[in-house]
């Protein structure tokens, strides 16, 4: 067999720079992919948060005629630490509803920081919302639910806001907010986790990287050694070989079969035919009477005949021939 000096080390490093790019694209559209189902699980989150505060709320809380004059600041308190209570829980930031009164958008009840409840700094009942988002505002105007986000002095928010009704008519919202840094908290872990599973894959595909090309080196060094030994055995021995393909026809000789001849390249016998036509004609029928009985067999076969080198002599060869499947 010849070894034929294939720089397969480019080969296998264009494979690995292909797998690479295959894995890092994966990773990336996985990460997209998940940071989309994060982004929609957070919004229902907030949307069941929104559609579970009247739940929260005591029956019949929204009504005609609400006014100042009929809280009960304790009652307000207890309401406040029962929403807050639920916001701790389900990781919203604030669950709040409103209604519009006199062209003023009023809360109606609402959750609180702790920071809130410890500086006194809730919201009131019936306080007018004082800096009212457009996008609250379009929500009253359409009654219809949106998602919309906010920054102010507490930080950045993103949150829905849902049309409803009381018994008696009276419309108002439901809202629940949610704090992007934690959003975005949630999003960045996802982002490091995919990077971590990256990493330690393309850290062990590195590995096994090196240890192919190390692999293929060695044994392609000692492949390029033997085909040396073998080369040089042949050559100091008068020895050489040739191979028939009976699928393709294709007819090769090795490097010793020419120089036998006299040829300092390979020029020739790419078929049969070529080759026996520098065969002697005495010898033809023999060779290939020898030829046809080695395929029937299988061989192998001994066979003695004359071949026409390059200056014009005649030299004997004997040739052992076998069919290898």
């Amino acid at each position: 067999m010849i070894f034929k000096k294939i720089n397969l080390n480019l080969y296998i490093s264009l494979a690995f720079i292909i797998y690479i790019f295959v894995v890092i694209t994966y990773a990336y559209f996985s990460f997209n992919k998940e940071k989309t189902r994060l982004n929609q699980y957070l919004d229902k989150q907030l949307e069941d948060a929104a559609r579970t505060l009247p739940i929260l709320l005591p029956e019949k809380y929204h009504y005609q005629g609400m006014s100042k004059n009929q809280d009960n600041s304790n009652n307000n308190l207890k309401q406040t630490l029962k929403l807050s209570e639920y916001t701790v829980k389900n990781d919203i930031t604030f669950i709040y509803t409103l209604i519009k009164k006199n062209r003023e958008i009023i809360y109606t009840a609402s959750s609180a920081t702790r920071s809130g409840f410890e500086l006194n700094n809730r919201t009131a009942y019936l306080n007018a919302h004082d800096k009212v988002s457009p996008f609250l505002q379009k929500i009253f105007e359409n009654r219809r639910k949106d998602f919309f986000e906010y920054s102010d002095k507490w930080g950045t928010f993103r949150g829905v806001a849902i049309p409803m009704y009381s018994e008696d008519g009276v419309f108002y919202l439901t809202v629940a907010e949610m704090s992007v840094v934690h959003r975005q908290a949630l999003i960045d872990d996802e982002f490091y986790q995919t990077l971590m599973v990256t990493s330690l894959f393309l850290f062990f595909t590195c590995l096994t990287y090196l240890a192919l090309v190390y692999n293929i080196k060695k044994t392609t060094k000692q492949a390029f050694e033997s085909e040396e030994r073998l080369s040089l055995g042949l050559k100091i021995s008068k020895l050489s070989w040739f191979d028939h393909n009976m699928m393709t026809g294709k007819f090769s000789v090795s490097e010793e079969y020419y120089n036998l001849l006299g040829y300092e390249s390979a020029r020739f016998y790419s078929i049969l035919e070529e080759w026996l036509s520098s065969v002697h004609k005495d010898d033809e029928e023999k060779v290939l009477t020898n030829y046809q009985e080695c395929l029937n067999t299988g061989g192998p076969c001994k066979i003695d005949y004359r071949i026409q080198t390059k200056s014009g002599e005649w030299l004997w060869f004997r040739s052992i021939a076998k069919v290898v499947v």
